[in-house]
Parts: C-alpha cells; sequence; structure tokens
C-alpha cells in the first residue's frame, strides 16, 4: 500500500494503521526474504553439488597419496638394495684390487731375479770361457 499517512494538527494515527503499515512492511520483508531464501536454496544445492564432485576428487587424491607411498616404499627398498650392491661391489673390487697388486708385486720379484740371474749367467759364461776355455750357448 502506498497510502502516506497526513498528519495535521488534528489527525492521529492510530494503532490500526500502524498495524496495518507494520503488517504491508513485514509482507514485503518476507517476500524479499524469500527471494532470497530461494536464490540462497539454488546456491546452495550448487555448493552440494561441488561439495560432491570435491568430495571424489578428495578420494582420488587419497588414491594416488596411496599409490605415491607405495612407490616411494618401492624406491627405498631399491635404494636400500643398491646400497647393498654398491657395498658388495666395493668389496669386491677392494679384493680384485689387492689380487692384482699381489700378482703385480710377485711379477716385480720374479722380473729382478730374472735380471739377477741373467747378469749371474753372463757372468758364469764369462768365467768358465777364461777358465776353462769353453763357450757356453743356448743355441748350438
Amino acid at each position: 500500500m502506498n497510502k502516506k499517512i497526513e498528519k495535521n494538527k488534528n489527525e492521529y494515527a492510530t494503532i490500526t494503521d500502524l498495524e496495518k503499515q507494520t503488517q504491508i512492511i513485514l509482507q514485503a520483508i518476507d517476500g524479499r526474504f524469500n527471494k532470497v531464501e530461494g536464490r540462497l536454496d539454488g546456491i546452495d544445492g550448487r555448493l552440494d553439488g561441488i561439495d560432491g564432485r570435491l568430495d571424489g576428487i578428495d578420494g582420488r587424491l587419497d588414491e594416488m597419496d596411496n599409490h605415491f607411498g607405495r612407490i616411494d616404499n618401492r624406491l627405498s627398498s631399491l635404494e636400500n638394495r643398491l646400497e647393498e650392491v654398491r657395498d658388495e661391489l666395493k668389496a669386491e673390487i677392494n679384493k680384485a684390487q689387492n689380487l692384482i697388486e699381489s700378482y703385480v708385486a710377485a711379477q716385480e720379484d720374479f722380473r729382478e731375479e730374472f735380471v739377477i740371474m741373467k747378469e749371474e749367467m753372463r757372468q758364469m759364461k764369462r768365467i768358465f770361457k777364461e777358465k776353462f776355455g769353453v763357450e757356453i750357448s743356448a743355441l748350438g
């Protein structure tokens, strides 16, 4: 209602008039609230749909997290095994290195002995030739 209450000096608003105006205002406010509530219900429904989708995504992310956890465990196991293999390989390389070093040392000793024996043999041949007149030759 768009009636304006005019007050003259002699006219007063009655309680009934105030009640009518209050009812009109409350009906208008209720109408507005109903429209807003309808809109909010629509938004709430959309949010429920989004929430459902997010729950699905959250479930998938949990599955991925579990999958990555299993992968991490496997990688940790592989890493541990690689450490073991590396340590075993190091030990085997050290053994081989020690064997090679021992072999090289033995060959060096043999070479030194050979050089000494060669010199001794040369000296013995010279002495046999000088003292006995005998020449010793490997070929011949």
